[in-house]
């Protein structure tokens, strides 16, 4: 079916490359697009309104993988699919790209393994 990227909202408004991806998570890393205090904010577990912790913080979600923080998110438009996992304690940024739609989805398990290979160097 016909899909214009103008009326993607939060999904499929948004184009770049691995390359690019891989630039703009290094200047996250160094602190050249928000402070290293918002990052930290940024990779914080929210709470609900009663009190528990998520696994969310502001627009990743956060996890510990191997021993290390992790903040990691996907997504999907009609023919592409993407998921990206960024360590930036560690300066890591593993991420899968695809330029195709499947019964797979995002490609979660692929860019985790992509992520634990480079942690274990």
């Amino acid at each position: 079916p016909y899909f214009s990227a103008t009326l993607g909202h939060s999904a499929g408004g948004f184009l770049s490359t691995p390359g690019n991806m891989a630039i703009w998570y290094a200047a996250l890393a160094r602190g050249d697009i928000i402070s290293s205090t918002s990052i930290a904010t940024a990779l914080t577990p929210t709470r609900t309104n009663d009190g528990k912790s998520t696994d969310y913080g502001l627009g990743w979600y956060v996890a510990d993988i191997d021993g290390t923080p992790v903040a990691h998110h996907g997504g999907s438009t009609f023919g592409f699919e993407s998921y990206v996992f960024w360590a930036p304690s560690r300066g890591i940024f593993a991420g899968v790209f695809k330029n195709r739609s499947d019964r797979e989805g995002e490609p979660v398990d692929e860019a985790r393994e992509l992520l634990k290979a480079a942690l274990a160097h």
